[in-house]
C-alpha cells in the first residue's frame, strides 16, 4: 500500500484547512477541540474522535505513519477527546456542521449509467455528470434557500463534495437538512422501465417554468432549472459522442437508445425504431425521437410524450446526493486536500467558472513530497475564499470580487445551443472575458 507521509508532512496545507473548519470568524466561536477529526489508515482502519486545538495539531495528526485519508466531522457540545473518557453508551451531541452535498457516480446506475469504480479513465470521463449535478444544487441552494458560501471539492476518484459554509447552513438541524434534500429529490414513484416521477419538481416554477410544457417558448420556462442546466447539458454534453469534448455518449449505442425509448414509454413502430437505431450518433438519434413526437396526431399525446421525455432526461441527469452525508450532522467526510487512498490523487477544490471543464486526470495531482505549481495556486485561491468568508483583507484588496470566489456561477443560463456559447456566458457571469 502506498505511503502518503511525504505529502502530508511537507505539502498538506494544514493551516488553511484548519482555518476553514475552525470558523473563528463566526459571531460565537467554538473551542477548536470541539470539532471532530478522523483519519483512515492505508490499511483500512478508521480512527474517529480526534481533536485539534491548533493547525500544528492537525499537521501532527496527518503526519502520523500510515495516514491515508483525513476526515472532518461536526462541532460537538464538548471537546471530542471527552468521547474517550465516556462510556460507550454516552452519545456525543453535535451542535453544528457545514451542510454538505455528496454526489457520486455509483448512484447513477439505476438510470443505466454504470461506471466501473476501478476504471479511473471512465470515472474521469463521467466527471461532467457530477459537475452538472453540483451546479443544479448550487442554483437551488442559492436561489431557493439563500445560501452563498460554497466550496466545491473533487472527491479524488468518482464524485464531488459541495461544502455550504454559511453560518445558517452550519446551524441547520438534521430535520432541516432532510427537508432540503427532500426538496431536491424526485418522488419515489418509478415506472417499470425506471423513469422517476418528477411531477412535484416540474410543477414548481423554479424547476420547470409553468409545469405544463418545460420546452415552451416563455421567459418563465427559459429561466427554469430544467432549461438552464438539464436541457442544455443534455444537448451539449450528454448526447455528444463519447470522448468528444467531454461528450458522455448516452445515446451512442443501440442498448442505450432502446433503454431511453422504453423509459419514456414512447410507443414507436418497427420502422420508427429501425430509423432511430440507424442514426450515426446520439444527437441525430435524439433529433429523430423529437421529430416522431411532433408528428403524433393527437395534441394531448404530443404533450404527454414531451413531458415523459423531459422526465426521462431528468431521471438520467438529476443529481443524486448521498442522503446520509447531507442529513446527519455527525457524519464525517473527506476533508479538502485529503488524499484519496484508492487513486493517490489529492481532493482539490475546484475553482472554475465552468466546473464541467475540470479534468481530474490533469487538474487533481498525485500526492507527493513536491507538488506542482498548480497545486500551490489552488491552495492560494482556497485561502482567499476562506478570507472572503470572514470578511478579511483579501476579500477587499481588489484581486477578485467575493462573488467570483464563493459562487461557482450565478446560475443564469440563457438559450444557448453550443458548448462554446455556454462557456462564454458562464465566464461573463463571473466577470471574466
Amino acid at each position: 500500500m502506498a505511503s502518503f507521509s511525504d505529502y502530508y508532512s511537507k505539502e498538506f496545507p494544514s493551516d488553511a484547512v484548519f482555518d476553514l473548519f475552525d470558523r473563528a470568524w463566526q459571531p460565537t466561536p467554538f473551542a477548536s477541540d470541539q470539532r471532530e477529526w478522523g483519519v483512515e489508515t492505508t490499511d483500512g482502519r478508521f480512527k474517529r474522535w480526534k481533536s485539534c486545538s491548533t493547525a500544528s495539531d492537525l499537521k501532527k495528526l496527518v503526519g502520523e505513519e500510515g495516514v491515508g485519508k483525513l476526515n472532518v466531522g461536526a462541532v460537538f457540545e464538548t471537546p471530542t477527546w471527552v468521547r474517550w473518557k465516556q462510556s460507550s453508551q454516552t452519545s456525543m451531541v453535535p451542535k453544528q456542521r457545514e451542510f454538505v452535498i455528496d454526489i457520486d457516480l455509483d448512484d447513477y446506475s439505476s438510470s443505466g449509467i454504470v461506471v466501473d469504480k476501478n476504471n479511473i479513465e471512465e470515472n474521469d470521463r463521467h466527471w461532467p455528470l457530477v459537475a452538472i449535478g453540483i451546479l443544479i444544487c448550487i442554483d437551488v441552494l442559492k436561489n431557493s434557500f439563500g445560501f452563498s458560501q460554497f466550496i466545491l471539492v473533487y472527491s479524488g476518484r468518482r464524485g464531488a463534495h459541495l461544502w455550504v459554509c454559511d453560518q445558517r447552513a452550519c446551524e441547520l438541524t438534521d430535520e432541516a437538512r432532510s427537508a432540503i434534500i427532500k426538496f431536491l429529490t424526485p418522488g419515489d414513484k418509478m415506472t417499470k422501465h425506471g423513469r422517476r416521477c418528477f411531477k412535484h419538481l416540474l410543477d414548481y416554477p423554479t424547476f420547470c417554468g409553468n409545469g405544463e410544457n418545460p420546452l415552451e417558448d416563455t421567459q418563465m420556462a427559459k429561466d427554469s432549472i430544467f432549461i438552464k442546466f438539464i436541457w442544455k447539458f443534455w444537448k451539449c454534453y450528454a448526447i455528444k459522442p463519447r470522448g468528444v469534448n467531454n461528450g458522455l455518449g448516452l445515446l451512442d449505442d443501440r442498448f442505450s437508445r432502446r433503454n431511453f425509448i422504453e423509459m419514456m414509454d414512447l410507443h414507436v413502430s418497427e420502422d420508427e425504431l429501425s430509423q432511430i437505431m440507424a442514426q450515426p450518433d446520439g444527437k441525430q438519434c435524439f433529433k429523430l425521437i423529437q421529430e416522431f413526437i411532433k408528428i403524433r396526431p393527437n395534441e394531448e399525446h404530443r404533450k404527454w410524450a414531451t413531458l415523459k421525455m423531459c422526465e426521462t432526461i431528468c431521471t438520467m441527469l438529476w443529481p443524486r446526493p448521498d442522503v446520509s452525508v447531507s442529513t446527519h450532522m455527525n457524519h464525517t467526510l473527506k476533508a479538502p486536500y485529503s488524499v484519496h487512498p484508492g487513486t493517490g490523487r489529492v481532493s482539490v477544490p475546484v475553482f472554475m467558472t465552468n466546473p464541467i471543464k475540470f479534468n481530474p486526470a490533469t487538474d487533481a495531482p498525485l500526492a507527493g513530497a513536491t507538488m506542482p505549481d498548480s497545486f500551490h495556486e489552488n491552495v492560494a485561491e482556497f485561502k482567499r475564499v476562506i478570507d472572503s468568508f470572514s470578511g478579511g483583507s483579501a476579500a477587499s484588496n481588489g484581486k477578485r470580487k467575493r462573488e467570483e470566489l464563493v459562487v461557482v456561477t450565478d446560475g443564469r443560463l440563457p438559450s444557448l445551443d453550443s458548448e462554446r456559447e455556454w462557456e462564454n456566458h458562464m465566464a461573463q457571469c463571473a466577470g471574466r472575458k
